[in-house]
């Protein structure tokens, strides 16, 4: 009983807290608000949307209007259901990527970071000249090449952002390998690879975590170009950035629907991401609290 009420306590204190920090950082509360938004698209946008984003129809460039409420393109396809199911494609490849990134480069930077031999400095400079290449021009000549599915972007994205995060872990186990109760399980016996992820990676993880959000709206931003040059998504599926290429010639014409939208959920997405990310960084700092 006594367990019970010591956990309803700490319960009580944690969504107390919780409470307090959003009610005074309300671009937190946005952001959230935004990601969950977005989210609940990805999973539920097709069913909500009005009508079949991928089938053609002869309302050509309607103009925002009761029957088309964000208007419509070029072959008829209604703009505001492909909103709604676009973030099913940028989302799923944005948190794909960034996860894909997290599981390559969190070992591989806690490897290069406690190994002082050979390998542990190959794999650091490996992936510093990774970093150092055009992402774009890098990611348009992987997709061109490999083909241009989903799978595909999603791979590329992942290899692509995968030294951020080898250098976020290196840099954050240089500073925790000298802390005491590493020494005292090594001096316990305990193997290189065990005190590595065991001891070190647990510790070593904060900085992922913030840069998780961070680095899946660059995901979607880097899938929305691919597709805005035409090396990404195949059209019609419902993407964003494959939106705005539709639309920019249009602008020039008055058109202006067709690709601005999409460009504001982009935004909205990304932004929504960011102040996340902003919102992790102070709940895992508790200097900043």
């Amino acid at each position: 009983m006594d367990g019970v009420k010591r956990l309803s306590g700490t319960l009580g204190r944690d969504v107390r807290y919780l409470v307090g920090f959003f009610r005074a950082r309300p671009l937190s509360v946005v952001g959230l608000v935004l990601v969950l938004i977005f989210v609940s698209l990805m999973v539920f946008g097709r069913s909500l949307a009005p009508y079949d984003p991928e089938k053609a129809s002869s309302d050509f460039l309607f103009p925002p209007g009761p029957k088309h409420w964000m208007g419509t393109d070029r072959a008829g396809l209604d703009v505001f259901s492909r909103i709604l199911v676009a973030p099913q494609v940028d989302l799923t490849i944005g948190l794909s990527a960034a996860a894909l990134a997290v599981l390559i480069g969190t070992p591989l930077g806690v490897i290069s970071g406690y190994m002082h031999n050979w390998y542990g400095s190959t794999i650091a400079r490996v992936f510093d000249v990774l970093q150092c290449l055009p992402p774009f021009v890098v990611a348009m000549c992987l997709v061109a090449f490999a083909g241009q599915s989903v799978s595909n972007v999603i791979i590329v994205i992942a290899l692509l952002n995968s030294p951020l995060f080898v250098r976020l872990v290196r840099s954050k186990v240089h500073s925790v390998q000298e802390r005491k109760f590493v020494e005292a399980a090594a001096c316990l016996g305990n193997s290189k690879w065990r005190i590595m992820f065991r001891h070190l990676l647990p510790n070593s993880l904060e900085p992922v975590l913030i840069q998780f959000p961070v680095n899946a709206g660059w995901a979607i931003l880097l899938t929305s170009g691919l597709s805005f040059v035409g090396a990404g998504v195949r059209p019609p599926t419902p993407e964003w950035g494959a939106m705005i290429a539709v639309g920019a010639p249009l602008l020039v014409t008055g058109q202006w629907w067709v690709a601005m939208f999409p460009g504001i959920a982009v935004g909205l997405c990304v932004l929504g991401l960011a102040l996340s990310a902003n919102a992790l960084e102070i709940l895992l700092d508790p200097t900043r609290r």
